[in-house]
């Protein structure tokens, strides 16, 4: 028997018979920036992990499979968990009845009593094969390879994926059915799947199909820290593309796309509460810099953090707003923040936006309870006399769902948005006319995130919303006094499940005048 033929039969439930796998080419074109999560790889959604840190331990640990516990637990961690948020921790001896995936060792064809989270606690909910003196003997010869490929094959299981074979969709000459079924499928049937058990190289030779990456991202989220970009061209958002991963940003508050080194890009920035640090990753050709440490704030107590050119020099400023209300700047260098000191009082929600115009950021502050907006104006070319007492702004706008502040009327001083999740309504108080006024309704319910970006590089900030399940933007651009009808401004950029969505920020990345969509997966 060939060795494709005998390793076929690894991937088989052990209730299950199987033959060996298929030689047909699949027929089906497959693009994996068409992904749609009206279709994919086959998943029981309802056997999701709510956490995608999930613990793993062995109810096994004889001494002469330490090699190849080893194996196992590099070959899970350079596949599944590589390419997405999942996490796996642990490795020690089970006990019974522990959260997480216990694995046992049997020498009998490899499976998982279940899919997901029905196999969390359960004693052996996983088995894998080791020694294959009875089953499948094939495997001696070529033994780390199968324990890793079947493993990678039992931990797609394990994270709540089916067969791809079990999909309503196979093609007829696929005749492989086993096991239970998902109830979510999305991209093209994916005959290059690791769950296939159809596919010509059995298990996919321990590889993920660009498919298999896409699934497990929309369902677990992108590696923890990873910044995406689509870039704005005129008006369209072009293919995302990853920017960077570092883990450091995933620990971040606050992080904002401003311009905080003064070359006319937006640089990423972020504080990180726990080791009370800024970070930067600078805009430079098209793409983002390494995260480089901004400063230390070891002695200020941050409940909220900013930025914005408060003191009108072309760089944006660090800003921290404690629990209090009190406001402290540190400014840029375009190198560094300095250490904090302290510029004015102002409680409330916090916001920076320059409310008259004169090229310095004010502080602005919002009061959740009664909708009312207070803003304390920049004073001074680096503000000595820090902030100027506070004045209301409105309090017409009332408690909505969200706040922002934009130039949506291209006038060079910031407005005031508020937006009401249950009529999708954007009212505006415009500083252009003072008056308060309702620009669109019913846009942006059902959207992941929403946003206020220039879109088309008038001068005018857009309403931008985004529909993760479909990766789908949509804008309404200003016409000075409104927002008009919805237009897609980009397509399959970012879709996931609502559980694994990333931040979303904007801010002109490359210095052409048009506003780019970032995506940042956190934590």
């Amino acid at each position: 028997m060939s060795r494709s033929a005998i390793l076929g039969l690894f991937a088989c439930a052990a209730s299950v018979a199987c033959s060996t796998p298929a030689t047909i080419d699949d027929p089906t074109e497959r693009d994996p920036s068409r992904l749609d999560l009206g279709k994919t790889d086959y998943v029981a959604t309802d056997t999701l992990w709510p956490d995608a840190r999930i613990p793993v331990c062995w109810e096994d640990m004889a001494p002469e499979h330490a090699e190849a516990r080893g194996w196992v637990e590099d070959a899970w961690r350079t596949s599944w968990a590589t390419v997405s948020a999942v996490e796996l921790i642990g490795f020690e001896a089970c006990t019974p009845g522990q959260p997480g995936i216990h694995v046992g060792v049997t020498d009998a064809s490899p499976h998982t009593l279940g899919l997901g989270t029905e196999i969390d606690g359960l004693d052996r909910g996983m088995a894998l094969n080791f020694e294959f003196q009875s089953w499948s003997t094939g495997c001696q010869s070529t033994r780390e390879f199968c324990i890793r490929a079947g493993a990678i094959h039992e931990l797609g299981h394990a994270l709540g994926f089916a067969h791809e074979q079990n999909r309503p969709d196979t093609p007829g000459w696929c005749q492989l059915e086993s096991g239970a079924g998902g109830n979510l499928s999305f991209t093209d049937w994916d005959l290059d799947s690791i769950m296939n058990y159809c596919n010509p190289r059995w298990t996919g030779d321990g590889v993920l199909s660009p498919f298999d990456v896409l699934a497990v991202r929309a369902l677990y989220g992108r590696p923890r820290g990873t910044v995406v970009v689509a870039r704005n061209d005129g008006g369209a958002l072009q293919p995302e593309w990853v920017l960077a991963v570092d883990e450091r940003l995933a620990s971040l508050d606050g992080v904002a796309l401003a311009d905080v080194t003064g070359d006319g890009r937006d640089d990423l920035a972020g504080f990180d509460p726990e080791a009370r640090q800024w970070w930067v990753m600078a805009a430079g050709d098209g793409a983002l810099g390494p995260a480089t440490s901004f400063g230390s704030w070891s002695d200020l107590d941050v409940a909220h953090a900013l930025v914005g050119d408060l003191d009108g020099d072309g760089r944006a400023d660090a800003v921290g707003v404690t629990a209090d209300g009190q406001w402290y700047l540190g400014h840029s260098s375009g190198e560094a923040f300095e250490p904090p000191r302290w510029i004015g009082a102002l409680l409330g929600d916090p916001l920076v936006g320059d409310l008259d115009g004169d090229g310095r950021d004010d502080a602005i502050a919002v009061d959740l309870a009664t909708g009312a907006w207070w803003g304390a104006r920049s004073v001074g070319a680096v503000p000595t006399d820090g902030l100027a007492t506070a004045e209301l702004l409105r309090d017409e706008l009332g408690p909505a769902f969200e706040h922002r502040v934009g130039d949506v009327d291209g006038d060079g001083a910031a407005d005031l948005v508020a937006w009401w999740r249950a009529s999708g309504q954007w009212e505006i108080a415009a500083s252009s006319d003072g008056r308060v006024s309702t620009w669109t309704s019913e846009h942006g319910q059902a959207a992941s995130a929403r946003g206020l970006a220039d879109v088309d590089g008038d001068g005018r900030d857009d309403a931008v919303v985004y529909e993760i399940g479909r990766g789908i933007w949509f804008g309404r651009a200003s016409t000075g006094s409104a927002f008009g009808a919805d237009a897609v401004v980009g397509e399959r950029i970012g879709v996931s499940l609502p559980r694994a969505e990333p931040t979303v920020l904007f801010g002109d990345i490359d210095g052409d005048g048009d506003d780019d969509p970032l995506l940042l997966w956190l934590r």
